[in-house]
């Protein structure tokens, strides 16, 4: 879908990369302008990109709630203002949903080294960056949200290949801010659930340790502590708990399997991610093949398994 790119000047306008981390708690919107000469404006429920003319470039992602109209600039963002003592409450502004915080930004020289993004319209007007308004086509949006997602997997250091659900997944757990020292009890009570949660259903994950021999069906860890009940297809309802649906797995593989950089082969051999093959983990588990129970009715699903492989992140499987 078409979308658009709203640039600010932080020494002109207002500093958008630093009111984009002091976000009061509960909310991710912001209000913001769109410059004296605004051709076009913004659209409601269009994807605006947020740039920081003058170095600092791609900041930020969000959604149009509602489109030009007049309004005050909430208290807290009146601190990255140029007019900190109160904005005219009928200048015509913008409320902007934030959905991605980036860093570090995008840079304009990183973005341009893209074939699709280098000769994009945003970047023709540096001569009037001040609340400039641009509009940026279904094709080159896509390409910039996939640079975003390869910018956000370098950063974070991670695989090429995990998927962007994941990243949006860490950032929202950014937003939360879940680290609170000052609430170290409830912490760790939600730190245990948490584990438990991972770990499985309990009927489940009993099931599997038994079929499994409490070992690992690939590293054969046994250690049952870190061994995890996990789906191969995700969990939608009790008939998803049948044990040919389920695999035991060591925590760190039972990740790398939901995340679709592990799979199970036809013929029962262990897949990988590129990225996952070129590190020694990924050596010590290439020659392996997936441990089945004794029992079949215990036996992991063929087509389960096949669907989850086709679903993967894994090219050439």
């Amino acid at each position: 879908m078409d979308a658009f790119v709203l640039q600010i000047h932080p020494k002109k306008e207002y500093r958008l990369y630093d009111a984009l981390w002091h976000f009061p708690t509960g909310t991710h919107e912001i209000i913001l302008g769109e410059g004296n000469k605004p051709k076009p404006r913004l659209l409601q429920g269009r994807s605006v990109y947020l740039w920081e003319a003058g170095g600092r470039d791609l900041v930020g992602r969000g959604t149009v709630l509602n489109e030009k109209k007049p309004l005050p600039m909430p208290d807290w963002q009146r601190a990255f203002s140029l007019s900190p003592q109160g904005p005219d409450p009928t200048t015509p502004r913008s409320v902007i949903n934030v959905n991605l915080r980036l860093d570090p930004p995008l840079s304009r020289a990183r973005i341009q080294q893209d074939p699709i993004l280098a000769d994009a319209t945003f970047f023709r007007n540096r001569t009037n960056p001040t609340g400039t308004v641009f509009y940026v086509k279904g094709e080159t949006a896509g390409a910039l949200d996939r640079l975003i997602d390869t910018e956000r997997r370098r950063a974070g250091g991670f695989a090429e290949e995990m998927p962007a659900q994941y990243l949006d997944a860490v950032g929202e757990a950014d937003w939360d801010g879940l680290f609170d020292p000052n609430y170290a009890q409830d912490a760790r009570k939600r730190q245990l659930r948490e584990i438990a949660i991972r770990q499985g259903q309990p009927q489940f994950r009993r099931t599997l340790l038994r079929a499994y021999e409490r070992r690992c069906a690939i590293t054969s860890t046994d250690v049952a502590d870190v061994l995890e009940a996990a789906h191969i297809l995700p969990y939608l309802n009790e008939k998803r708990n049948h044990v040919s649906n389920g695999l035991l797995l060591r925590a760190d593989v039972h990740t790398l399997f939901d995340l679709g950089l592990i799979a199970v082969g036809q013929d029962l051999e262990i897949l990988m991610a590129a990225s996952l093959r070129a590190t020694r983990f990924g050596a010590e588990l290439s020659t392996r093949r997936l441990r089945i129970p004794k029992d079949p009715s215990c036996q992991p699903n063929p087509e389960a398994l096949k669907i989850h492989r086709e679903q993967s992140r894994i090219t050439g499987n």
